[in-house]
């Protein structure tokens, strides 16, 4: 909440102090008074006999939270390097709505950096970010299936179950050499290109079928039905290259270079394959362009 540097080690141990007595019992969470550190405590520059709830007030009333808080929320959304005047317009908009989050939002979304040429594919998607923006581009409804947190959890996100309490890291660390294979793949089993893979798990052989059986089972994609929302109601009509565009239109938020486009192209006119649409969106799914956001 407050961001390294705004605070010292004496804070850690004195809020540490007031949060004793805080647990939990079963699901319930619970303050036992007698567990609690009732005796004075300096912290953040105030000194009182403070307890959990008057900590994290204190926390609030520091200027670098909303403006910690107003730079993690732009990183997200837009890019790494924020203005100081941009997140000191965000962190006043916090303070004022008593840190709601949905007027902050409000303000990022209809902000000039925003919808900036500099706010657009200089994110590296995280995998849940990947896989749950790729249903909604193809217009799939996941239902309940376990198999896309499956997916995401091979490119290295499992869903609850963050590294550390600081989450994970972000940004570059989802690129690496054990990770950028699955990322380029992860749409081969939702396009119905093949079958899901159970290899790299932990467990042994019914750990890894009853995988397999699950994830056989999650929806994909519907070639006949998505032909024509993807590509129009012209869709038998269309040149391999007005497909090609079509399809980068719709996945892409960069432009394509011209070489590349032209092997997609390439690729399509010269495919006999009754999967040829599908595994034209695949290549562009696994292009570098669609890793960045």
């Amino acid at each position: 909440t407050l961001g390294i540097g705004n605070y010292t080690e004496k804070d850690i141990k004195e809020a540490a102090r007031a949060l004793t007595g805080w647990t939990f019992r079963g699901n319930e969470f619970i303050f036992q008074r007698r567990a609690h550190d009732d005796g004075e405590k300096t912290f953040l520059g105030k000194t009182g006999s403070f307890d959990g709830d008057q900590v994290i007030d204190i926390i609030f009333e520091q200027p670098a939270t909303s403006r910690f808080i107003a730079r993690k929320v732009f990183s997200f959304f837009c890019h790494e390097a924020p203005s100081l005047e941009v997140i000191e317009e965000l962190a006043a908009v916090l303070r004022e709505s008593r840190f709601e989050v949905k007027p902050l939002l409000a303000r990022l979304f209809t902000s000039v950096e925003f919808h900036s040429a500099s706010a657009r594919g200089t994110r590296i998607k995280g995998p849940v970010e990947l896989v749950a923006g790729t249903l909604r581009l193809l217009e799939i409804d996941p239902g309940d299936s376990p198999a896309f947190a499956f997916l995401a959890g091979r490119m290295g996100q499992d869903l609850l179950l963050p590294p550390s309490v600081k989450g994970w890291d972000g940004g570059p660390s989802w690129i690496s050499t054990s990770s950028i294979f699955d990322r380029y793949n992860f749409a081969r089993p939702i396009l119905g290109l093949e079958e899901p893979r159970a290899d790299g798990l932990g467990g042994g052989k019914s750990q890894k079928k009853a995988v397999r059986d699950e994830a056989r089972r999650m929806p994909r994609w519907d070639g006949r039905a998505g032909r024509e929302r993807i590509l129009g109601a012209d869709a038998e009509r269309l040149s391999p290259e007005e497909v090609v565009d079509r399809v980068v239109k719709r996945f892409l938020l960069v432009p394509l270079p011209e070489e590349a486009r032209k092997k997609l192209v390439d690729f399509y006119a010269g495919s006999k394959s009754e999967r040829r649409l599908e595994e034209l969106i695949h290549l562009v799914l696994s292009s570098p362009e669609y890793q960045v956001g």
